[in-house]
């Protein structure tokens, strides 16, 4: 009996200190990759031009985001109207991922990176971030001003069928003609290509910026990770 108890003993011991040991190997909470965070992807860099809403007798257009974008990514590019045309009010339900957009974490990870360097890069790219916005700020700017245009256009158009007394269907024709100007004049916008080139250059500078961090070692990697990266011609947006 006084053996059985020891071997009872002793086999507890064991299954304990084997419980121990695995909980040792394998942490039920894993090490946080730094390098998932949002902080590290870069805004989406498209110069698609603004959708509008259409003018009516009562109405004048007004400027909506193009479908695909998130909410996100439509304030960060200036829409601040929503789809149902209530200025100030929510853009809606819109598929998420229209427009370029790089999460540096994939590459970051592979340097081993000191923490100097990445909060060095941080501060890189809170600068890219201003330099993008600052870009599409000045694109919608450019678009108000045709918007404007526009709508004094409606305006005169009004005041025509009032003194001329046109049906509604020769002053619908006339606005839906206007809208398809409006449309177009927003396309061939030049800005478009100015902005386009302009975010070109504030991610070459963020890109130049990381580069200047690096080890020798650091920047094999990176080099061969960078020429990959692909460069669509600002002639060829599409609106």
């Amino acid at each position: 009996m006084k053996n059985l108890k020891v071997l009872l003993l002793s086999m507890l011991v064991v299954g304990f200190l084997m419980t121990v040991s695995s909980c040792q190997k394998n942490p039920t909470s894993p090490t946080e990759d730094i390098f998932n965070s949002t902080e590290f992807q870069l805004p989406v860099t498209d110069n698609t031009p603004s959708d509008i809403q259409d003018a009516t007798e009562t109405s004048e257009f007004m400027m909506l985001p193009p479908e695909g974008y998130s909410n996100d990514d439509c304030q960060f590019m200036g829409w601040n109207g929503s789809r149902d045309g209530r200025d100030g009010g929510r853009f809606g339900d819109m598929r998420n991922g229209r427009g370029q957009r790089l999460h540096l974490g994939i590459i970051l990870r592979k340097l081993n990176l000191k923490q100097e360097q990445i909060d060095a890069i941080k501060i890189l790219l809170r600068e890219h971030m201003d330099c993008v916005r600052t870009a599409m700020q000045r694109l919608r700017e450019s678009e108000r001003a045709i918007l404007q245009a526009a709508n004094q256009e409606r305006r005169a158009i009004m005041q025509q069928a009032k003194d001329e007394g046109w049906t509604r269907e020769q002053l619908k024709a006339a606005l839906q003609a206007l809208a398809q100007r409006t449309r177009e004049a927003l396309k061939n916008n030049p800005v478009r290509e100015e902005v386009c080139l302009e975010i070109k250059d504030c991610t070459k500078t963020l890109l130049d910026g990381i580069e200047a961090l690096l080890t020798p070692e650091q920047l094999v990697i990176w080099q061969e990770w960078r020429g990959k990266l692909p460069d669509k011609p600002c002639g060829q947006n599409e609106g």
